[in-house]
């Protein structure tokens, strides 16, 4: 009887620990969220999935001086799983670590980057330092952004088959903005429609600056279909991309 009722214990425990798991992401089951306060609790497991379990309308409460951030756990899996985050703020979703984000919509309001990657322009205290740009790798894969973009810092970051669409006409609406980064930006649409007359060195479909490699290829560029490099230092590799323009030809290379 006490070797049964051992067994019995041993396995009500091992039931409660893979629940635990579970439930924050980790190598268990995947972990399933229907809020934004949900899915930041339970990405910070190192090789986490997340999958979101419905559309999530943006909080309010989250402002430019408290923005929503995420820390990550190694290797984490934020999956929307075709579900929409409505009504970004201009303080951005903003994520930090080593991740990748797919699969989904972020609706900003204009003038905005609704997803900020690795950012540390920040009020609320996160202080990624990721080290160095191999230490923070990220893939945005299969993601539509309307009425706001991306920005990226100090990442090797992939953009594979996203739809990005910022009409605004400030600094903040290129469609994908990266700071000292290693980039690969790979199919997908980036439309960034604002007056080029009026904003022709604001707004871009890819604006970088810092000690920036880019390489772009078979990306349809509508609008202002420009590449614009603020330093010297950055170095764009653009192939299969119609149309494709760019303010600093001596550091572009178009094929």
């Amino acid at each position: 009887m006490k070797k049964i009722a051992f067994m019995a214990i041993t396995a009500a425990v091992m039931v409660a620990l893979v629940s635990c798991a579970s439930a924050a992401g980790g190598a268990g089951k995947p972990a399933k969220v229907k809020s934004l306060e949900e899915l930041a609790k339970a990405v910070r497991a190192e090789n986490a999935t997340v999958i979101l379990q419905n559309d999530v309308a943006w909080n309010s409460a989250y402002t430019g001086e408290s923005p929503f951030e995420i820390v990550c756990g190694k290797n984490a899996v934020i999956d929307l799983n075709g579900h929409t985050i409505s009504g970004v703020k201009s303080c951005g979703f903003r994520i930090f670590g080593n991740f990748t984000i797919k699969n989904g919509t972020i609706v900003g309001e204009g003038d905005s980057y609704g997803l900020l990657i690795n950012s540390n322009n920040t009020t609320s205290g996160v202080n990624y330092n990721p080290d160095t740009r191999e230490n923070s790798k990220v893939t945005v894969e299969d993601l539509k952004l309307v009425q706001c973009g991306i920005r990226a810092e100090l990442s090797t970051i992939k953009v594979i088959n996203c739809d990005v669409q910022n009409s605004g006409e400030s600094g903040q609406s290129n469609c994908l903005y990266f700071v000292g980064v290693w980039a690969t930006v790979e199919g997908g649409k980036l439309n960034q429609t604002a007056n080029p007359i009026e904003t022709i060195s604001r707004t871009n479909c890819v604006y970088c600056s810092g000690t920036s490699t880019v390489t772009v290829s078979g990306v349809v560029l509508e609008g202002n279909k420009r590449m614009n490099a603020y330093q010297n230092t950055v170095s764009y590799i653009v192939t299969d991309c119609a149309g494709a323009v760019t303010t600093t030809p001596n550091v572009v290379t178009i094929r």
